[in-house]
Parts: C-alpha cells; structure tokens; sequence
C-alpha cells in the first residue's frame, strides 16, 4: 500500500512538474524617456537645464527622476491611479511644463505591467520617437 501511494505521489508531482507554464512574453518597461532639444537638435538637459533642478511631481508626490546622455528617465509602473493627472516638470525656477500620461495597467498570469498609451506635453500629444521615449522641441 505505501508504494502504491508512494508511485501516485511521484506521478502527481511529475505531471505538475511537466505542465508547461504559460508563455507571457516580454511584460517590456515601464520607463519613459523624455528627450528636450532646441530647433537645431541640440540636447538642453545637461546644457541649458541643470539636471540637478529638474523636478517632477504630480499631486504632492514626487517622482524619482534619472538621467542619461541628456534623457529624462522616469518610471511609471503603479501610477494607472494617476491616469490622466498633470505631471508638473519643473526645469529650472522659471520653466514648469505640463505632461499627461494615460497608462493602463494589463494583467496576465506572469506579471502585471503598465502601458503608457499616450503622452501630452502642455497640451499636446506627442508620438513616440521608439517604445516609451518621446522628443519635446522646445
């Protein structure tokens, strides 16, 4: 009797085992980059604004904000609450421009990921230059 238990324990846990799990793909980044030029193609973050003075919030919270090569870095995974607000960007002390983001959370049974649908800058909706990084002309 006990190997009888002990063969269908083994094949339980052999078939579990061998379930294949489900394919979910790639859930992608929840980063957004933000490019700032001039009209002539130049970079301003890093020339003309200071990345040390560039904040951004929405409400009263703050967004963590990283840099690369003059890329504004930010990430928006858990902001779908937030869907829609105005996210302040705050240059320097004179300069504060006005992004929306749709984002829409997607669930599947690997991971649960953010999408950024749209970007809006004062305004106006920008296309994306690649997957979640947007050129702002100012």
């Amino acid at each position: 009797m006990k190997s009888l238990l002990c063969v269908l324990f083994l094949s339980v846990i052999m078939i579990a085992c061998s379930e294949k799990s489900p394919d979910c793909g790639d859930p992608g980044s929840s980063n957004c980059e933000l490019v700032l030029k001039d009209v002539q193609n130049n970079f301003l973050v890093g020339t003309i604004y200071n990345q040390d003075s560039i904040r951004m919030q929405v409400g009263n919270q703050q967004i963590p904000l990283h840099f690369d090569n003059g890329i504004i870095i930010f990430n928006f995974a858990g902001f779908d609450s937030l869907n829609s607000s105005d996210y302040i960007l705050k240059l320097n002390n004179e300069n504060f421009d006005t992004l929306n983001l749709k984002i829409r959370k997607y669930v599947n049974p690997c991971w649960t990921s953010y999408l950024l649908d749209s970007l809006s800058y004062n305004n106006q909706v920008l296309d994306k230059i690649t997957m979640n990084r947007y050129e702002i002309v100012k």
